[in-house]
């Protein structure tokens, strides 16, 4: 088979992925009519402006590093999420992003060859730089969408959004101070640094003092820091869980 013929079927199989659960939310009622306009004019849109972004028509917003631009568009995506949850509600929210929990994996499977795939290696290098992607495949975001979604079900909006809102602004601070300043590192796990943990701790009490007391903003800051910073886990997964449970339990 031809390549660009088996690049325009892999491009087919992510968008019939991730339409097809939405279809079957739209049946279900579980997805909201105008989400799913949304949704759609958002694709049209997007094609060919990122298309003439990646080829230089139309100037790239100048990022210092690819670092700092993968950080950038996590809370940007975070905070499109969160949007999403207010403007849309919880059961339309939860079948986006099992779209996206899908679809991605298809991606990220023919990504492993290091292929460009239509469109979307188009959208990650507009994002991230031509060569953050060369011969990787960067699964952060995959689990960040499980973290969301998992938040999301077991707990209630308010307090997910507060969850989430707090790690959207914490996550990439605490990985910008600890690579920049980090310079004492935990005993435990030598890939965090304490200059980062305090920054998270410190963000996240911040948020939370606009949403509940601030006894249980320290409390549950301290919760997530401590979190954070455990080895073994996948923090993009296991802080906005223990976060909303915290959230839940202590209000």
């Amino acid at each position: 088979m031809k390549k660009s013929i088996k690049d325009k079927l892999i491009f087919a199989a992510i968008i019939i992925a991730f339409y097809g659960v939405i279809g079957i939310g739209l049946t279900l009622e579980t997805f909201s009519s105008w989400a799913f306009v949304l949704i759609v004019v958002g694709t049209i849109i997007s094609f060919p402006l990122i298309h003439l972004i990646s080829k230089g028509t139309i100037p790239r917003l100048p990022v210092p590093s690819s670092f700092l631009a993968i950080k950038l568009s996590h809370m940007t995506s975070g905070i499109l999420i969160v949007l999403f949850i207010i403007l849309f509600g919880r059961l339309s929210t939860l079948t986006l992003l099992a779209a996206f929990m899908i679809s991605y994996p298809i991606y990220l499977y023919f990504r492993r060859s290091n292929r460009n795939i239509l469109f979307f290696s188009e959208i990650f290098s507009v994002l991230w730089g031509k060569d953050t992607f060369k011969g990787k495949v960067f699964l952060g975001g995959l689990y960040g969408l499980i973290g969301v979604f998992i938040t999301l079900l077991l707990f209630e909006p308010r307090m997910a959004i507060a969850a989430l809102v707090s790690f959207i602004f914490a996550d990439p601070s605490a990985a910008i101070i600890g690579k920049k300043f980090g310079k004492h590192r935990w005993f435990f796990n030598s890939k965090k640094t304490i200059e980062g943990s305090i920054s998270y701790f410190l963000v996240v009490f911040i948020v939370l003092t606009f949403i509940i007391p601030i006894k249980n903003a320290l409390i549950i800051a301290l919760i997530g820091a401590m979190v954070e910073s455990l080895p073994y886990l996948n923090d993009n997964v296991s802080v906005p869980v223990c976060m909303g449970a915290a959230l839940s339990l202590i209000r």
